[in-house]
Order: C-alpha cells, then structure tokens, then sequence
C-alpha cells in the first residue's frame, strides 16, 4: 500500500507588489497527521486560550490584536489583577485617541473577522508604552508557543526518516517569479509550482510509493480568479507530468487530490458560492511557516542561515540531504529543465541572485528525475 501524505500549504506577502513573498507548507504523513489534528489544536487552544481560532500569525505579531482579543472576552484569561487593569486602561486610551480604528477593529474581531494592518498598525503605535511593552511579552509567548508545539511534532519517532517536514519557496530576485509560470504569469503558482516539486523531491527520496493530497489555503490569482482545485492539478502536472506522477528509481509520487480550503470562520461574499472550510491545525503549521519564510527568503542570506533561524521560529525538519527551501522563478524554471533534459543547469548572470537561492540550486542541480 502506498505511503500516504498531505502537504498543507500557505502563502504570505502580497504578491501583486513589490514585497517580499513567499509559499510554504507542511508535509505530513498518515497516519500521524490525521492522529495529531485534534490533539494539536487542543494545545494551541490551551496555551493561547485569548486567541480566536485559528490563530493566523501576522495578527499574533500585533499587541493590538492581543489587546482587541482580551478586551473581547473580558480579560477572563489574564489572571494578574494589575495586568487586567493595565488592559482596560490600554482600551479606554485607544477607544479615545484611536476612535475609528479601534471600532472598526472591535467590530471585525466581534463579527469574527480579521481587522484590517493599517488599523493595527496605528493602534500599536498609539498604545500606551506600558501596556505596550506588557503586550510584546504576549507576542513573544505566542511565538514560543507555536515552536514549542511544532518542536514536539519533530521530536516524534522515527528521527531519520520523520513524518512531518517543513518546505518553503520564495524568489532569487525581487519579483523574479512575475513571469512564471510559462503562459501563466502568476508569482504566487510560480511559488506554488517549486513547493510541490521540492515536496515531491522529498518524497522521491524515499523508496517505494507514494500518494500526494494538496491542501491549500484559498487565495485569489492574479487574474482575480479565485484559487481552484483545477488550478492545483495544473500545477501538479506543470512539475510532476502529465499524469501528476513521478518516478526516481525505485520510488514513485503521485498526487492523488487537490483541495482548496478556507478557515471555518470564512464567511462567503455577498452573492458568492460556499467554499470547503477547515479547522484543521496543520494549517497553523503552513502559516507559521509562510509568514517565517517571508522574510528570510526575501533576504541574501545564506542557505545555512536561513534554514538555521527558520527552524528556530518552527522547529520542523527543514534539511537532510538536500535542503527543503526553494526558488520559484528564474532558477527554479532552469533547474526543473536541466534536471527533465539530465543536464548541468545554467543560470542567468545578468541579475544578483539571493545566495540562499544558489546554494539550494546547487544541492539540487545533480539530482536528475
């Protein structure tokens, strides 16, 4: 029988600007990733219990946010009667100085919607400094938490071969991805397109069979299309074949079902059509992960580097033989075609690729399919 898995997929940055971008995700192989889904969740539930589910990231990063959660649920879960206070007085403060951002935002967080940046970000640099620095240690702790829970997936057996790994793609160059896909042009398929491969790689690398579940997050294409399922089989034929299925030696990868999802709490827009929801934990993981991998990939670091601090924010495994990061784009197009046509990969010179990028290429150039 096959081995199973599921890779739980995410994005983050905005990709119709200039800024940095990345898509990341979590493989997972059954039985441990259908097993840990409610066990995961119950966890995060019980050390964040302020933060409506699911937790998305960019908002843990915001004190504000903190502060908006508190506020809603009155403060039940600080049990220091100084900090409660220290709270209150925060809201009151802002509610005045703030008046439109902090309603606009109460009101989101209420109806169970995510406020807007811009609102947070005004209400962070509004808030009182003491309440400020109060609500950073919670920003920090949630941070911890999310690591602290994923480095208790990766401590599960079997250590040489674990079942639950962290892959991530970003861009050599800055918006290098915007011509990518071929025909396509979409900078977040190009993103998407190296995180299947790089998973399928991994995959690859394992004798014997394998089936492949894609589990996305829902998003809108370039073209203002939203996210298909259709859209993920192409993109898994894009790398894998037409018939979304590989073979290296003695193992094989095949994808077996594309799903997109959205967060349980998504309500559909006026005149829309329902989409699949999802409350499972895994897409914490792929979250954390994208926003993590944003920044990093978005940088010239080297490759050591990158993957060192990133398995510091999710201590997922994020290297073995050949490193889980990826470049979509330029290299990731050549390096796909180099390894089809079993020959050396030869880079464009005529921009300044990201060193990360190059050493990633470089681990992955020798490997032929």
């Amino acid at each position: 029988m096959p081995a199973q898995w599921a890779l739980f997929v995410d994005e983050s940055g905005r990709f119709a600007e200039a800024d940095a971008v990345s898509v990341a995700g979590v493989l997972a192989k059954s039985p441990l990733e259908h097993h840990l889904r409610g066990p995961l969740r119950d966890a995060l539930a019980r050390e964040l219990p302020h933060v409506p589910w699911p937790p998305h990231r960019w908002l843990l990063n915001h004190p504000s946010a903190h502060l908006l959660w508190h506020a809603r649920t009155g403060n039940r879960h600080v049990a220091d009667a100084q900090l409660r206070a220290l709270y209150d007085s925060a809201a009151v403060a802002l509610a005045g100085c703030c008046a439109d951002e902090w309603t606009a935002a109460d009101t989101a967080t209420s109806e169970g919607r995510e406020p807007v940046r811009s609102a947070l970000v005004a209400l962070d640099r509004a808030m009182p400094p003491d309440a400020r620095a109060a609500l950073q240690a919670e920003v920090r702790r949630a941070a911890e938490t999310l690591a602290r829970i994923a480095a208790s997936v990766a401590a599960l057996p079997p250590q040489r071969n674990p079942h639950a790994l962290l892959v991530a793609a970003g861009e050599a160059a800055d918006r290098d991805a915007a011509a990518f896909p071929r025909g396509v042009g979409d900078r977040y398929l190009a993103l998407l397109d190296a995180v299947i491969e790089r998973a399928a790689d991994l995959l690859l690398d394992r004798p014997g069979e394998h089936t492949l579940v894609l589990e996305v997050l829902a998003r809108r294409l370039a073209t203002g299309a939203p996210l298909a399922p259709d859209d993920l089989w192409s993109a898994a034929r894009r790398v894998l074949g037409p018939e979304a299925m590989r073979t290296r030696g003695a193992s094989t990868v095949r994808v077996f079902s594309c799903n997109v999802r959205a967060w349980s709490f998504a309500k559909p827009r006026p005149g829309g059509t329902a989409r699949a929801t999802t409350d499972n934990a895994w897409f914490v993981f792929a979250d954390t992960a994208a926003n993590a991998s944003r920044r990093l990939l978005g940088s010239p670091t080297r490759l050591a580097a990158a993957q060192a601090e990133l398995a510091c924010l999710l201590p997922l495994p994020n290297t073995s033989d050949r490193s889980h990061l990826a470049a979509g784009g330029t290299l990731g197009e050549e390096l796909h075609a180099a390894r089809t046509q079993r020959r050396a990969p030869a880079f464009p010179a005529e921009r300044r690729w990201r060193s990360w990028a190059l050493e990633q290429a470089a681990q992955w150039a020798t490997l032929p399919w």
